[in-house]
């Protein structure tokens, strides 16, 4: 199997804060690991830095391991790139868009958490930072930007006391990150994370891990971005994760309840991690991460689940491409409505993905496109893959005896004014001159007026294009006019002949 591994990363010039690139490089890593476990497998597995250049040979791959938070330093548009793998029928491991566009807005998060019913502290959001503040809120707050993770802009002053101490961090955090700035009420107890990964029953949670804060006084005991990314600092030495945790039983069915029940109200898929403030008995959601690392050295605290659920890191690669690949068969039976007929001696049967090499040799047969549009184009199978993927016409293989002979399509279907176009190609030389098009051509009205419900169907062929117009001439269309020296033929310009069939013709016919 061709396997894409998509990621972004940035430089030091381009991050908004001099430390903000480590959690975005995590991802190399990451990328050489996943590449080593699929070529054990033996697939062909590539690395691609994501950037605009590159989308369009996103089309190419069988499946796409999405790791890419963005393009280069701009995370604001990480949500758009499952989006495009959606729009051409891409597979691809990990959160789908509305899962990333959710989770990436901290107070759109909050306010679909409070509809669901899911505990979360109450906050209020400051896009300028010079809104009044809510009275209903209780100091202490932490402060935080509204649309990173990874813990990027959060520190020991990241936890404010008064008015006065959240107007300067709001106004720090909402000028280095542009997105504003969410306060939220400051739950001191105990932080739980529950990663969850799905199988083919559904998302299942893996042993909790908890954070056990061993911080000097006067530190907030929170996960700060040093004690992710900056080993010698006391943040990093002072919050060690535990796992599987050690909880009370009602806890551990707390925790195991809400997290499934955020995973299913932010539309993650495959997996992901929730994280949990607990204080006496009551437990909070404090943030919900699609697509959470899943970097060898467990940063992510993903890994150590894993680990302590006894699954591998070859283990999990394998799960994530098959959750893929299952998606990838049940959306090309959605996209391809699977069609076969049996007429005039011949089959006719819909064309599908697996359909384009043989169509891709026909088409760069330039005796098959000689009176073709765009006969100088050559034909990729990828891009046809593609293309057959996303097509609205009707497209189908022609088979004698089991054998493809040539394809047809009926193409531009109007639905409102109850015409199309249609095309007919024999592919292969020795089948020319059998009597096939006229064959082929019948069938095609007969699916158009009958299947379709067309009222009238049209076909231009240049005039030297003898054995198509005898084709259809023969099938029943009427010649109807002349387009002049409409079709580029060598260094020359040919006319073509315009032909219709309507509805009436038809059945008069038949």
């Amino acid at each position: 199997m061709r396997i894409g591994i998509i990621y972004n990363t940035i430089t030091a010039g381009e991050a908004r804060d001099s430390g903000d690139v480590a959690p975005q490089n995590e991802v190399l890593d990451i990328v050489d690991r996943v590449k080593s476990e699929l070529e054990l497998r033996g697939h062909a597995a590539i690395p691609i830095k994501l950037c605009p250049d590159a989308l369009p040979m996103l089309r190419g791959f069988d499946v796409i391991f999405n790791f890419a938070e963005g393009m280069g330093p701009d995370l604001s548009n990480e949500p758009f790139i499952p989006a495009y793998l959606d729009l051409f029928g891409i597979a691809y491991t990990g959160c789908p868009s509305f899962a990333l566009q959710i989770c990436g807005d901290k107070p759109r998060m909050k306010k679909l958490l409070e509809a669901e019913g899911i505990p979360t502290p109450r906050s209020q959001f400051f896009r300028t930072g010079q809104e009044n503040l809510d009275r209903g809120l209780t100091f202490p707050l932490i402060v935080k930007p509204s649309a990173e993770h990874a813990s990027i802009g959060i520190g020991p002053e990241s936890v404010v006391e008064n008015e006065d101490e959240l107007r300067k961090r709001a106004a720090y955090i909402i000028e280095t990150y542009e997105k504003g700035a969410i306060a939220e009420e400051y739950i001191g107890g105990r932080e739980i994370n529950a990663a969850l990964l799905e199988d083919m029953n559904g998302a299942v949670v893996l042993p909790i891990s908890e954070i056990v804060f061993e911080l000097p006084d006067g530190l907030p005991r929170i996960v700060a971005y040093e004690a992710k990314w900056i080993e010698e600092s006391v943040y990093y030495k002072g919050t060690m994760p535990v796992c599987p945790a050690v909880l009370e039983e009602w806890l551990f069915e707390r925790i195991t309840e809400l997290a499934k029940r955020c995973f299913e109200a932010v539309g993650a898929r495959d997996y992901a991690r929730v994280d949990f403030r607990v204080r006496g008995n009551e437990v909070f959601v404090i943030d919900i991460n699609p697509n959470p690392s899943i970097a060898p050295a467990c940063s992510g605290l993903v890994c150590g689940s894993l680990a302590a659920a006894g699954i591998g890191y070859g283990e999990l690669i394998e799960r994530l491409l098959e959750l893929a690949v299952s998606r990838k068969i049940e959306k090309k039976g959605e996209g391809v409505k699977t069609e076969r007929f049996s007429a005039y001696g011949l089959d006719f049967r819909t064309v599908v993905p697996e359909d384009a090499p043989l169509l891709a040799k026909w088409f760069n047969d330039r005796e098959n496109t000689a009176y073709m549009d765009g006969q100088s184009e050559h034909y990729d199978s990828n891009d046809l893959f593609g293309r057959i993927m996303d097509s609205k016409d009707r497209d189908f293989i022609v088979e004698t005896d089991g054998r493809p002979i040539g394809f047809a399509s009926i193409y531009d279907i109007d639905e409102h004014n109850g015409n199309a176009e249609f095309s007919v190609i024999i592919g292969e030389n020795a089948d020319k001159g059998k009597g096939y098009g006229k064959k082929i051509v019948r069938w095609v009205t007969d699916y158009a007026f009958n299947e379709l419900g067309l009222v009238s169907v049209f076909v231009s062929i240049t005039v030297e294009n003898i054995a198509s117009i005898k084709a259809v001439k023969a099938a029943g269309l009427k010649e109807i006019g002349l387009r002049r020296k409409y079709h580029r033929v060598g260094d020359r310009f040919a006319d073509d002949i315009l032909f219709d069939m309507t509805d009436d013709e038809y059945r008069a016919m038949h």
